[in-house]
């Protein structure tokens, strides 16, 4: 009988980490990646990712998850100034 450890829940570091929802993180067990904090997934290259579907696999991690991240849309604030 082989031993399979628990894909994790978190992946990534900082604000760029991704949680992973799923009933549990055995081996073959169904999740989807989310980003907290209102961030969206993408790869470490600036490509979406198109789809949030992933699976447990054999070496404990989950499919797609080597260089995904949660990045946040830049906020930018344009201030009016009138000419005196």
């Amino acid at each position: 009988m082989a031993f399979h450890s628990e894909c994790p829940r978190f992946i990534g570091k900082g604000d760029a980490v991704v949680q992973i929802v799923s009933e549990n993180q055995t081996f073959g067990a169904k999740g989807s990646f989310s980003c907290g904090k209102g961030g969206d997934l993408f790869y470490d290259n600036g490509t979406e990712r198109l789809t949030n579907i992933t699976y447990c696999d054999s070496d404990a991690s989950w499919s797609g998850q080597h260089h995904l991240e949660c990045w946040k849309g830049m906020n930018v604030i344009f201030v009016i100034v009138p000419k005196t």
